[in-house]
């Protein structure tokens, strides 16, 4: 029984501590608790305060009212997994040092306020989980090492919470001033009751579970900062993509968000749809059907922002086929066969067969009936002499199969699967003919797959112009 003025360098408590029953008292620890058996209030009424300086390795019940931590120093926090989770109505950082888990830790009906330190939830290569229900978790930063698990339950709600890369499970109610890295849900993410919050993803989000509205009221606001993978449920109010480089969103779940927002950062933009303008004006932001595959991208006067692709996943795309290269009305063009599921096809430009190759275009195909896909190469005569190499690739969300299409003289490539196993072919074209009144000249490459060498076929088309 504790009474006034209590203070110990190390504690190991094999019984029961509590405060005299006159008065709340508090006891101080400052270098070491290992409790393994009840730390809780008197039970005739009054609070008992436990302050803890230094680590905590808990085998028992920690049930009082206020477990506060005045570290100066990084601490660690340890418990047994026979333990009780603990459950002090109060847990409050008051510390100057961090706090770091070296097991997982568990607490329950606890008010946990960080008061704006770090939780660090790994040990060298050892990541730990935080389960928490019936309470609240806030005013802090949780410190990941690769990912670590969040659990909350029984209408935890957290706040004004940073987070590193987490995996949440359980049901996660988030109220102000919430933000992660990456993100992996597995389980309920809403807001908190019956007011409106943001949430924050800074990083990736994959989702297989539940993001939505709080059904007691209120919404909730999701703002995905990098790619967006849903392979679950996303109903909550509003979904803002507003990344500042390029991003993806992946869709085999269902999307129904109330609004589905991509946000322009380069301020007002004219917003444009697989390449062609969507609608006349400009707007920073933009409502969009996220179960509608394509990619938009915002273009101002000056400036092309990035490119969002929306697509659902396709992974077994084809390599495009009949891929030819030809002049038409003084310029060079490339043109393939339009591949099924594909949204888009990447172009790239090397100054050799194995060098290094940079993006020179992404492409759509501007008329889905005819089965083709265009390209024209302006200025093309750099393209041509010295000779340069293309490699084009089909895309719907980050899975893209691969070709490489050359300059004069023309090297093919084609591979299903590794980029650095090469089947090569040679053609050489005739200048001449290339420079001459020949409107067309076609290189096509067949069959697909290929299997051990690349067959190409070179035909000159009508010498008459091209209309």
């Amino acid at each position: 029984m504790v009474s006034s003025g209590v203070s110990f360098d190390s504690v190991v408590n094999s019984g029961e501590v509590f405060n005299h029953f006159v008065s709340t008292y508090a006891m101080t620890i400052n270098t070491r608790l290992e409790n393994h058996g009840t730390i809780r209030n008197h039970t005739s009424g009054n609070y008992f305060y436990l302050n803890l300086l230094g680590d905590l390795y808990d085998y028992g019940t920690i049930r009082n009212d206020s477990f506060r931590f005045l570290n100066t120093v990084q601490r660690v926090l340890w418990q047994d997994p026979s333990a009780d989770p603990i459950s002090s109505a109060n847990v409050l950082s008051q510390a100057t040092g961090n706090l770091q888990l070296t097991s997982n830790l568990r607490f329950s009906g606890s008010d946990i306020n960080l008061n704006g330190n770090i939780l660090i939830m790994y040990d060298g290569s050892n990541s730990y989980n935080l389960s928490h229900s019936g309470g609240k978790l806030r005013n802090g930063t949780l410190n990941t090492d690769g990912f670590s698990t969040l659990n909350l339950s029984d209408g935890v709600y957290i706040q004004s919470l940073n987070a590193e890369d987490i995996i949440l499970q359980g049901f996660v109610l988030i109220a102000q001033n919430c933000s992660f890295d990456d993100v992996v849900n597995h389980g309920t993410i809403q807001n908190y009751y019956v007011s409106s919050y943001p949430l924050v993803i800074n990083g990736n989000l994959i989702n297989y579970d539940t993001i939505k509205n709080s059904p007691s009221g209120g919404y909730l606001y999701l703002n995905s900062r990098k790619d967006l993978n849903n392979y679950g449920t996303i109903q909550n109010n509003q979904v803002s993509i507003d990344g500042p480089i390029d991003q993806y969103v992946l869709n085999t779940g269902t999307i129904n968000a109330s609004i589905f927002q991509l946000a322009s950062e380069i301020e007002s933009a004219q917003w444009f749809y697989n390449g062609t303008l969507s609608a006349p004006g400009y707007t920073v932001n933009k409502n969009v059907d996220p179960n509608v595959q394509g990619v938009w991208q915002p273009r101002s006067t000056t400036t092309d922002g990035r490119y969002i692709t929306i697509g659902n996943g396709a992974t077994e795309l084809l390599a495009p086929e009949n891929l030819s290269v030809y002049f038409n009305l003084g310029k060079l063009k490339l043109r393939w066969d339009e591949v099924t599921d594909a949204i888009y096809y990447n172009v790239y430009m090397s100054a050799t067969p194995d060098g290094s190759y940079a993006l020179l275009d992404k492409v759509f195909s501007s008329n889905l009936g005819d089965g083709q896909v265009m390209m024209t190469l302006l200025g093309h005569q750099e393209y041509v002499d010295p000779p340069r190499f293309y490699k084009v690739t089909s895309g719907n969300y980050a899975k893209q199969n691969i070709y490489l299409r050359g300059g004069n003289p023309l090297f093919f490539c084609a591979d299903h699967s590794n980029l650095s196993d090469y089947i090569w072919e040679t053609f050489t074209a005739n200048s001449e003919l290339v420079q001459g009144p020949v409107s067309e000249l076609s290189l096509k490459t067949y069959p697909v797959p290929f299997a051990g060498e690349l067959n190409i076929l070179a035909e000159s088309k009508s010498t008459a112009p091209l209309a």
